[in-house]
């Protein structure tokens, strides 16, 4: 199972999720987040060996080149409603770039075929208010009609206590999980013990 842990900021928790050797870490450049990542932030953040997947909402193409240069990002994620054309178009820009593309679920399963081409993993999040970050779990049972090609990740209010509903679900284009306000003491701020704990349970799992 791959790991992304999402919402990193901090030059010394950014080091301490180094240790736990996760898959990826999300950095937000989305100015409305809480965890948003600013220029300053840059020297601790390249100082990881964890490779850097960059969050947008509906940004600006030159915004979100610069940024992705600015901080030898490994992947994008588009978290908004960016349509195929326009992440072709970061593409032609980011050779080579993972892409992640996020999609909000509440009742039903969201229309992802359009996304099959230009996309190497989907994210399927809590519907909210605005562009993720609900804290709340959905009802993971609605991704049983899930038949595209794309692998996916479950995010959504995923914490400590996900254990036991993480090993129960199955299905065969899940990757992976993402993490991040319910293993916070704050925004941005991830609590490593908590998390420690849990990602032993979870690779225990795993190796069984």
């Amino acid at each position: 199972m791959l790991v992304k842990v999402c919402g990193m900021r901090d030059p010394g928790n950014i080091q301490e999720l180094d240790a736990l050797k996760v898959d990826f870490m999300g950095l937000i450049f989305h100015r409305k987040s809480p965890r948003y990542v600013d220029l300053q932030d840059r020297i601790g953040i390249l100082a990881s060996r964890t490779k850097r997947i960059g969050v947008y909402v509906d940004a600006d193409l030159d915004e979100l080149l610069h940024f992705a240069h600015t901080f030898s990002l490994d992947g994008i994620q588009f978290h908004g409603s960016e349509s195929p054309a326009y992440i072709k178009q970061v593409l032609d820009g980011l050779p080579g770039m993972l892409v992640f593309k996020a999609f909000s679920v509440k009742d039903k399963l969201p229309d992802t075929a359009a996304y099959e081409s230009v996309c190497d993993y989907f994210l399927f999040d809590t519907a909210g208010a605005g562009a993720g970050g609900t804290g709340v779990q959905f009802d993971w049972s609605i991704l049983q009609a899930y038949q595209g090609h794309t692998p996916f990740f479950l995010s959504g209010g995923i914490g400590p206590d996900s254990v036991t509903a993480l090993k129960a679900f199955a299905h065969p284009k899940w990757i992976g999980i993402d993490l991040n306000s319910k293993f916070e003491h704050k925004p941005a701020m991830k609590n490593m013990p908590v998390l420690t704990e849990f990602l032993e349970k979870i690779r225990t799992h795993d190796t069984a």
